[in-house]
């Protein structure tokens, strides 16, 4: 197990459930959170961080729910099942596949009753306001998120 994984599968009493992976940006590793698929995710690019933040805040509606955030560490429920965007375009439906992107688009950018301020920047004149803020754990906190039931 990559060093970078040990801090968190700790904190959080994390499983490992399959082969751990990088990208350009994040480790990645499949793991059990609670008995639930979960999937422990790294940044190690700042874009990134800021894009755990922004998960943090559409709280699972359009993307994936996040369980825990901890500094570079963020930890998202994991897709299950045999369906695939991809697939369906391959079988030849894309039109299905186009609908449920579009529709999780428009859950992504549906207006929100708070909006998410430290992504944006400030229009209101002040010369203290011109620049991003510093991100922070305010929008979900670093505590483990008991899963959500439908």
């Amino acid at each position: 197990m990559n060093p970078a994984f040990i801090p968190y599968v700790q904190r959080w009493q994390l499983e490992p459930d399959g082969k751990a992976f990088e990208t350009h940006s994040s480790l990645l590793m499949p793991v059990r959170y609670q008995g639930v698929a979960a999937m422990l995710k790294i940044a190690r690019e700042q874009e990134e961080k800021f894009g755990g933040l922004l998960m943090c805040w559409w709280q699972g509606e359009g993307a994936a729910q996040v369980l825990a955030w901890h500094e570079d560490g963020i930890l998202l429920e994991r897709a299950q099942g045999n369906r695939s965007l991809a697939q369906m375009v391959r079988d030849g439906d894309d039109r299905q596949a186009t609908t449920i992107l579009c529709q999780v688009v428009a859950r992504l950018h549906a207006p929100r009753s708070q909006p998410y301020r430290s992504l944006f920047r400030c229009t209101c004149g002040s010369t203290r306001c011109g620049r991003r803020r510093k991100p922070t754990a305010a929008c979900c906190g670093s505590a483990p998120r008991r899963r959500r039931s439908c």
